[in-house]
């Protein structure tokens, strides 16, 4: 994960002229204050990922609560699994 490729952080100067114009001086330092603190929180959490990596790649997987991936037997195991999915046809 760790590359050395150098990240530019943004700055109240990154935008653009004609919305920078319409903020009076505390609106740019509020805006840079939350720029700073995002920067930060962002920062911690490469550094976090990088000391602690994870093998979950940020992918989510829903299952509805009707789905056939829920039905079981009697004994409570799984009815389908495997090459068993091919054959399910549920409606509804």
């Amino acid at each position: 994960m760790s590359d050395n490729k150098k990240i530019r952080y943004p700055k109240v100067d990154d935008i653009p002229n004609k919305l920078l114009d319409k903020l009076t001086k505390e609106d740019k330092k509020e805006l840079q204050s939350l720029l700073d603190d995002i920067t930060s929180e962002a920062k911690k959490v490469k550094k976090d990922y990088e000391q602690n990596e994870s093998d979950m790649s940020g992918s989510l997987l829903h299952i509805h609560e009707n789905s056939p991936a829920l039905d079981t037997d009697e004994d409570d195991e799984l009815l389908y699994s495997g090459s068993r999915w091919r054959h399910v046809l549920k409606s509804f």
